[in-house]
């Protein structure tokens, strides 16, 4: 039986079913979650979507929790132990990969390899900038990008920052205007991955290029990354 700390995925599963309708049952799926934390999303996808027995999804996470989870009393200390508890019946169709997913999402073959890819890890806004852009590559055309919290903010009390996972989300979307198309924008955000033209791709990588050499020095691992997925083009 399932064990959650919470039920905040009830909400979401009928607009999940709707956008994920397309895959279900289908065999050689593979999903990627940036995110477990419980496994609620990656039960629900396993019981209702990963249904074939070819299916597989690959999570994401440090199992640490996030600053905001420090008010949550009991969980963290016992997290990826309550998530392969909970996803326990579906364990051969799970790989999971523990780290933060700016170290583990390099470590795949930069090629379209996932049919859907759900981004729910740091909710700082420029970690969401960035999942996204190590997950892009990864996507299948036609394949499905989720965000979750997009409408979220929160403010750390100790060090006053801001996550506000929308500046993120919006900054990503904006630098792939016409590689995309919206099919829902709520609490969550999802999009499917158009074709790109070979023109359409160079001129995406002058502006991948462009966006690489101005980010931070902290972020200096992710031009190597860059490079790597432009001589794949």
């Amino acid at each position: 039986m399932s064990n959650f700390s919470n039920n905040w995925f009830k909400e979401s599963s009928d607009h999940w079913r709707k956008m994920l309708s397309r895959f279900r049952n289908k065999p050689n799926l593979k999903f990627l979650e940036i995110g477990c934390f419980e496994g609620q999303a990656t039960t629900w996808m396993l019981e209702h979507i990963l249904t074939d027995q070819s299916a597989r999804i690959d999570v994401v996470d440090t199992f640490e929790g996030s600053p905001e989870h420090s008010t949550i009393p009991g969980i963290i200390s016992k997290l990826r132990q309550t998530f392969e508890d909970n996803i326990r019946p579906y364990a051969s169709h799970v790989s999971i990969h523990q780290g933060r997913s700016h170290d583990v999402l390099p470590i795949f073959e930069i090629k379209p390899t996932f049919d859907f890819i759900y981004i729910d890890g740091s909710h700082h806004q420029d970690d969401v900038y960035l999942d996204a852009v190590l997950s892009w590559p990864l996507l299948k055309e036609n394949g499905v990008l989720g965000f979750d919290d997009y409408k979220w903010e929160w403010k750390d009390s100790k060090s006053g920052e801001s996550q506000i996972p929308r500046l993120g989300i919006d900054r990503f979307l904006a630098e792939h205007s016409g590689e995309y198309a919206l099919i829902h924008k709520r609490w969550q955000l999802f999009i499917v991955k158009k074709r790109v033209g070979t023109l359409e791709q160079k001129v995406r990588s002058i502006r991948w290029n462009a966006i690489f050499s101005k980010l931070p020095p902290r972020r200096s691992q992710f031009r190597s990354l860059y490079r790597r997925f432009t001589k794949t083009q």
